[in-house]
C-alpha cells in the first residue's frame, strides 16, 4: 500500500471512531482517601446531554480503572438506572467541594422497569466505574474527589 493511501485509511479509521463515540473527552481524576493517598482514574467525561443519557449503555467491558464522570450543573439528589448497560457498575457521589457523600453497586437492568439509583443527599458529582470498586478500595466518607 502507498503511503498516502496508508494514511487515507488511518483518516477513515479516526473519524470512523468519532463517529460511534470513541472521540469522547477524557480527563485523569483522582480520588483521595482520609490519609490523602491518591487513586488514579481515566474517565470519560458525559458534558452533553445525549453523553449523559446513554452513559456507558452497551459497553461489554471497562478498565479496572476507567469509569465515566457526570457533572450536575447544580447540587442535586442526583439519579442514574442501567437500561440497556450491559455490565455491573458501582456509582459514587460527591457533593459540590469534592466530599464522597454516598455508593450503590447497580446490576445490568433485565427487566423494565428498571430501578432507580440515587445519591443519598445533594450531589454534583456523579462516577461510575467498574462493580466492586468501592468495596476493593474502601471508598467511603471521608474520601474526596479531585479533578
Amino acid at each position: 500500500m502507498k503511503r498516502d493511501q496508508i494514511i487515507i485509511l488511518a483518516l477513515i479509521i479516526a473519524a470512523v471512531g468519532l463517529a460511534i463515540g470513541l472521540g469522547r473527552r477524557t480527563a485523569v481524576i483522582h480520588l483521595l482517601d482520609k490519609e490523602g493517598n491518591r487513586t488514579r482514574l481515566t474517565v470519560e467525561l458525559a458534558e452533553t446531554q445525549e453523553e449523559r443519557q446513554r452513559g456507558l449503555m452497551y459497553r461489554q467491558s471497562i478498565g479496572r480503572f476507567d469509569g465515566m464522570l457526570f457533572i450536575s450543573e447544580q447540587p442535586e439528589v442526583m439519579r442514574f438506572w442501567m437500561k440497556n448497560t450491559l455490565i455491573p457498575l458501582d456509582i459514587i457521589f460527591f457533593n459540590a467541594a469534592g466530599d464522597f457523600v454516598s455508593s450503590v453497586s447497580m446490576p445490568p437492568c433485565v427487566d423494565d422497569p428498571c430501578p432507580l439509583y440515587e445519591s443519598q443527599s445533594q450531589a454534583k458529582f456523579a462516577l461510575e466505574v467498574p462493580e466492586g470498586f468501592a468495596k476493593e478500595n474502601e471508598v467511603k466518607m471521608g474520601w474526596k474527589l479531585e479533578l
